[in-house]
């Protein structure tokens, strides 16, 4: 039980979750050459998270594999916060806008939900009490189509294709709650 078993879990199960994160990271063509630094490191931030914030709350977890399921699911949010360091990212991140560029490591680094970057930006409704999470949601996707858009001007020519819902095959999209 937790936290008693956490050094026999990470022992059981640390691989399996690089595995899985690493797997995640497969899909997109341009984080092939880095996926296993990302899921090591984000799964190594996971394992960090848990024990600095959880370690306090007994029974945090029921059994391993309730762990190795949270690790899995964290790890993969830990590596979407270093998805824009490697070089070629990193690249194509520099030649944004400045605006452009903050909210995608607002996204993606701090995962910062569409609330929140309402109230960073400032971007207030009619009301002034309130912030416009649409409108926050609306210009963090038009950051990330436009990073998208350069990655195929430097990593793949033709690029990749885009969903209707303006989704790229190439790069992951920032964590997100659904839009309402």
């Amino acid at each position: 039980m937790w936290p008693d078993d956490a050094g026999a879990w990470d022992r059981m199960y640390e691989e399996d979750a690089v595995l899985y994160v690493r797997g995640k990271l497969t899909r997109f063509p341009v984080l092939l050459p880095f996926r296993e630094h990302l899921a090591a490191q984000g799964v190594s931030h996971a394992r960090a998270f848990a024990e600095t914030y959880l370690r306090p709350h007994q029974q945090y977890f029921a059994n391993g594999r309730e762990f190795r399921d949270w690790w899995r699911v964290r790890g993969c949010g830990e590596a979407l916060r270093f998805v824009l360091n490697p070089e070629p990212c990193e690249m194509v991140l520099r030649q944004l806008p400045p605006q452009t560029r903050r909210l995608l490591l607002w996204r993606y680094v701090d995962q910062l939900r569409d609330e929140e970057v309402a109230r960073v930006l400032p971007l207030h409704t009619g009301n002034r009490l309130l912030f416009d999470a649409r409108r926050a949601w609306e210009l963090s996707l038009e950051a990330y189509q436009q990073f998208c858009q350069r990655l195929p001007q430097h990593f793949q020519p033709g690029g990749p294709a885009v969903s209707p819902q303006g989704v790229s095959a190439a790069f992951p999209l920032f964590p997100h709650e659904p839009v309402p």
